[in-house]
């Protein structure tokens, strides 16, 4: 039996049992193999999809939209990166905020 000793934290010291880690994952990739011959892994439904391809889509603020956070105070919308996150410039920095997500919980306000 393959046994190692990890500390964690100066505290805690968990005992792993390799032995037991790579039967489990033996049975869970048999069961997946089983699954997937008699069809009954789930596939995305068309909804699912559909959300994918509505968070890949450029938000809909434009660019110099003048908005308001309560720590770095006035700021304007100045891009978007790779990942459709705006690019927000204030008087001290340049933050990333991922929208409509930004403004529907509270963080920007446009103003």
């Amino acid at each position: 039996m393959y046994v190692r000793n990890y500390k964690l934290n100066n505290s805690y010291i968990v005992i792993v049992n390799y032995n037991y880690v790579h039967e489990c994952k033996k049975v869970c990739d048999q069961i997946r193999k089983d699954r997937k011959e008699a069809g009954t892994i789930a596939k995305p439904s068309a909804k699912a999809a559909s959300k994918k391809v509505a968070k890949n889509k450029t938000p809909k603020t434009p660019i110099n939209t003048p908005v308001f956070h309560k720590k770095y105070g006035n700021g304007k919308v100045i891009g978007f990166d790779e990942c459709q996150r705006a690019c927000i410039e204030f008087a001290e920095s340049t933050i990333k905020f991922i929208l409509p997500d930004a403004f529907e919980q509270g963080h920007l306000v446009r103003i």
